[in-house]
């Protein structure tokens, strides 16, 4: 038989793509009319960022020669009109889901290459609407959800070497104070323990949620161990208005779990530049 591999879990999360300050290739996209939308600078900074991104998650496997396995965790797509949105690419079906293809292509591509495993969690219906992650888990050939199989899921648990990952992409409710950074985090570890400890269940090791744009990590205050990833869209003109000091947390995280029922939570994050600045001598 052969020796078991460790595993890489790569999390992408809240690429937003169709948005205009979401994900977008960096030699743009075509759309259904023949014409093409080209990347704004601030886009072209986030795809070399994403980019740069896969070839760290490439290395982690690769210096453990480990299956890659991913997780899409949610609002893969702005498809809807949400919160007064106008910063939408398209609002074509055909070209956001276009978009959101050529955005997820090098996940899927690593993802295949390396293991061909994949799960897709929804993410916010007022974001995303009814139906397109499910169609893109489809596209990805994710594994379905086994009771309704459906290719996107609200609830992915992972029982990886006796490692438990509990992965969804909504957080509870925390704060984007940057003197309580690490609250969300916590909260949520707590939250996840407690809940599974009172229903009788085994509790997680890991818990993984996205959705608030703000990165945090419990550490090891809880038995389960919280993070909140970071995101792959910039600041929308919504978070501008409630939230006008909040700087956008860029990246992804990504899993390492070892054949002898170990797990270390990795993170890269990219800081985008501040606005320009009059200077007068």
């Amino acid at each position: 038989m052969a020796s078991k591999r460790p595993i890489v879990l790569a999390v992408v999360a809240d690429p937003h793509a169709n948005s205009l300050v979401g994900l977008c290739p960096d030699d743009g996209v075509k759309r259904k009319n023949g014409g093409k939308y080209l990347p704004s600078p601030a886009q072209l900074w986030l795809w070399e960022a994403y980019m740069d991104w896969w070839a760290w998650v490439e290395r982690l496997r690769s210096k453990h020669k480990a299956k890659g396995y991913l997780l899409a965790n949610g609002d893969l797509v702005d498809g809807t009109v949400h919160h007064g949105n106008t910063e939408q690419v398209s609002t074509s079906g055909h070209d956001m889901m276009y978009l959101a293809k050529q955005v997820l292509l090098p996940a899927r591509t690593w993802a295949r290459k390396h293991s061909g495993k994949m799960w897709v969690t929804r993410g916010t219906a007022s974001h995303v609407g009814d139906g397109p992650e499910d169609e893109l888990g489809k596209w990805f050939g994710a594994e379905r959800e086994p009771v309704t199989d459906q290719w996107a899921r609200q609830i992915v648990k992972f029982d990886l070497y006796g490692v438990r990952i509990d992965a969804r992409h909504h957080a509870p409710t925390g704060t984007s104070r940057p003197w309580l950074r690490g609250n969300p985090a916590n909260i949520m570890a707590a939250m996840v323990y407690m809940e599974h400890k009172m229903a009788g269940y085994p509790h997680p090791h890991l818990a993984i949620r996205s959705h608030k744009h703000k990165f945090s990590m419990s550490g090891k205050n809880f038995p389960t161990e919280g993070v909140i990833t970071p995101a792959w869209q910039l600041q929308t003109d919504w978070v501008h208005q409630v939230v006008p000091e909040s700087i956008a947390d860029v990246g992804g995280v990504a899993v390492l779990i070892t054949p002898d029922g170990e797990y270390a939570l990795y993170h890269k994050t990219y800081t985008p530049e501040p606005p320009a600045t009059y200077r007068e001598a």
